[in-house]
């Protein structure tokens, strides 16, 4: 099989990701494969697809774009594991990250190390749809890398960085460059995970959010001139 010489290695960096197309995965394991020092191996669970909702702006690429996990698994050469759920993982891992995947089962993340990278600041952006939600509440918009508990967007916190706004963004240029540096972040794991950092101490936990209505999607898309004047020149 391909990919797998290096199975005979001690330890090993999973990637957990769904069974189909996935661009946000593709993104991520080529950013990996450029860290000479990491043995990895993807696992891949079900998809099921979801209902299509209404949305008026969509602030992450279509992740259907993105090629399937095993053919670029096979290109790259590195090993591919198709799973049906995580007890399936028998492979000893020092740590597995998380490029697609639901609520992780409290038993799974007590026994590895799981890593995940949030696109809204925590604790005080939490749940889904961070950036909209960022920018309706007049919040620092921002990464989170963290390992994962039990709770949603919580556990230890490993790095913290703030998107860069200039005052000539648009919203889809900002959307672009928040998603580019949650890919990094989560690429540059090792080294926040050998030297985590503190949360930032000011901000407010609030609690996780659901999917923007489009009520509130209206309202978020009016206030962005004036969100970027509050924080561009803050950056």
């Amino acid at each position: 099989k391909k990919g797998e010489q290096y199975l005979n290695r001690e330890m090993l960096t999973g990637v957990l990701t769904y069974d189909t197309n996935h661009l946000k995965t593709e993104h991520l394991l080529l950013e990996l494969i450029k860290k000479k020092d990491l043995n990895l191996i993807v696992y891949a669970l079900p998809f099921i697809k979801r209902k299509k909702r209404k949305v008026l702006f969509s602030h992450r690429p279509n992740m259907e774009t993105g090629q399937k996990p095993e053919e670029l698994a096979n290109k790259i050469d590195i090993p591919f594991r198709r799973i049906n759920k995580l007890d399936d993982i028998k492979d000893k891992l020092e740590v597995c990250l998380v490029a697609g995947a639901g609520i992780l089962p409290k038993e799974f993340v007590k026994k590895i190390v799981t890593i995940n990278c949030h696109p809204g600041l925590i604790p005080s952006v939490r749940g889904l749809d961070a950036f909209k939600w960022a920018i309706l509440d007049k919040k620092p918009l921002g990464i989170t890398l963290h390992i994962i508990d039990k709770k949603i967007d919580s556990g230890k916190h490993l790095k913290s960085v703030k998107t860069s706004i200039s005052k000539d963004d648009t919203i889809e240029q900002l959307a672009k460059k928040h998603y580019k540096l949650e890919i990094d972040l989560l690429a540059n794991f090792r080294k926040h995970l050998e030297s985590p950092e503190k949360e930032m101490s000011n901000l407010a936990r609030d609690k996780p959010r659901m999917r923007m209505p489009v009520n509130l999607e209206k309202s978020m898309l009016h206030g962005f001139e004036d969100y970027i004047k509050t924080f561009w020149n803050k950056e």
